[in-house]
């Protein structure tokens, strides 16, 4: 409870001579409510910081990618000379920046249907389950995005080693590669899902806590009139 709240609710009890501490359905209601529009309000925020940094680094990894492609006949030394040319670098960052994108439209979508909640007339306990809906769906897009694009980078890169100089063939290195593949794949689902909820669990958190007030509230109200 917020300290602005407990200081309305003891400016009534007094206006209210009212002994002890005392709180009205109204005041509960409507300190769920301010709670509940706050944890929204926090993930839009997350929503809108994700679209902005997301666009940004995509447009870095383009500018790199399309600057290594116009460079690729370049004979300055290359920081990955012996693992990759110039051309494969700026081919992967061009892939990499689009990835991103797709990525950050994803999340503008998300934070635009979260913010045309705001414009219904849903009850709160349905504006808040849609929105941890939706909100889970970005967690886990990030989760799978990590989970497909890392490995996907890093076999782009052990290709190039291994059939560097005798071209692709269907042999051991094939067998190689796919079981490299599954074990990132698995390495990097479990990392993202980590990584996504300690940086986003916190908001999931708190709109299931709003959640549970409003059940409480709710189940309280029933039982008053039974």
């Amino acid at each position: 409870m917020e300290i602005n709240d407990l200081k309305t609710i003891w400016k009534k009890a007094s206006d209210q001579q009212v002994q002890g501490y005392w709180v009205s359905k109204d005041d509960v209601k409507a300190m769920v409510k301010k709670k509940s529009k706050a944890s929204i309000a926090d993930v839009t925020r997350q929503l809108k910081q994700k679209v902005r940094m997301s666009s940004v680094i995509s447009l870095v990894a383009l500018v790199i990618g399309i600057t290594n492609l116009l460079e690729f006949d370049s004979k300055d030394e290359f920081i990955l000379d012996g693992v990759l040319s110039r051309y494969q670098y700026g081919s992967m960052m061009i892939f990499l920046a689009a990835v991103i994108l797709a990525i950050s439209i994803h999340a503008r979508i998300r934070y635009r249907q979260i913010k045309s909640l705001e414009n219904t007339s849903d009850p709160l306990r349905v504006t808040l389950t849609k929105t941890k809906e939706i909100f889970g769906k970005v967690i886990k897009a990030g989760t799978l995005s990590d989970a497909i694009v890392n490995p996907i980078l890093i076999l782009f890169a052990m290709a190039v080693k291994l059939y560097s100089d005798t071209g692709f063939a269907l042999d051991s290195r094939l067998l190689l590669m796919l079981g490299v593949g599954g074990a990132f794949y698995f390495l990097f689902y479990q990392l993202g899902k980590f990584m996504m909820n300690r940086k986003f669990g916190r908001f999931i958190t708190a709109l299931n806590d709003r959640l549970a007030e409003l059940e409480a509230t709710d189940s309280e109200n029933n039982s008053e009139e039974v």
